[in-house]
């Protein structure tokens, strides 16, 4: 099944959980006639709240890998040394490889979508096979001596509860209800959302700067100075502390 680059979807679908694998892949982005986004997303297995913050799982590091076979213009897959963290069977699916040669500053770097890679173990295979997307082939040579690489799993795949204060990963969105754990969901991005806000912070006035908690509740939020913490949006009207506010998403 072909699915458009942005479902458009009806209200009820973001209320929506699911047991089984769907027909997009987590990170599909859905909008509703109002203008609010969503994007789909795979919960890690612990389970969800709704009206909370999410980020991406706390990945594991395939940063500066070594390249295994020189890239040549037109390949439709890369290799990349992977001998420290390892990679499940198509674990890096709809997550991203970038490639580059090393310099002061780099030079010929290009970034593109994994479609599906081979696994990968200690005292087994150590390289890893990125295909790329459907469609899509290298476009700049990158030699074995002075090539690196990097791989950033799907950051809608496994999603957890964010926690306070410090990121582990990048901010994904915010539950419309309880998720079980390991299902399929939605997650909204932008527009006028309800979330919970930290009881540690002051209340929301129309306007504040919404930024993730910075001490308390994990899955809330907060008016903080967005200099400290990511931007997460604006209070749409007053809120108390402990209570669910009105937040314009701004994530995507």
């Amino acid at each position: 099944m072909s699915l458009p680059h942005t479902i458009h979807g009806v209200e009820s679908e973001p209320y929506q959980t699911y047991s089984a694998k769907q027909n997009w892949i987590p990170g599909q982005r859905m909008e509703l006639p109002d203008g609010r986004i969503y994007r789909g997303a795979l919960e890690d297995g612990n389970g969800l709240e709704s009206c909370n913050l999410t980020q991406s799982e706390v990945q594991a590091t395939f940063v500066g890998l070594a390249i295994q076979t020189a890239l040549v213009v037109g390949d439709r897959s890369i290799k990349l040394t992977n001998a420290t963290t390892f990679l499940a069977l198509d674990e890096a699916k709809g997550g991203y490889v970038s490639v580059w040669t090393t310099g002061t500053p780099p030079v010929n770097g290009q970034t593109y979508r994994v479609w599906s890679n081979n696994l990968t173990e200690s005292g087994g295979v150590t390289t890893a096979t990125l295909q790329l997307w459907p469609g899509v082939t290298v476009k700049e040579a990158v030699t074995v001596a002075s090539g690196k690489g990097s791989i950033v799993i799907n950051p809608w795949r496994n999603i957890i509860v964010a926690p306070a204060s410090t990121a582990t990963g990048l901010y994904t969105g915010v539950t419309l209800v309880d998720v079980t754990a390991s299902y399929y969901c939605w997650l909204q991005t932008r527009g006028v959302c309800g979330v919970v806000n930290d009881d540690g912070s002051g209340a929301f006035d129309p306007g504040d700067g919404i930024t993730v908690s910075s001490a308390l509740d994990t899955g809330a939020v907060e008016n903080a100075d967005p200099a400290d913490f990511q931007l997460l949006g604006h209070a749409v009207n007053d809120a108390a502390q402990d209570d669910i506010g009105f937040v314009f998403l701004l994530i995507d």
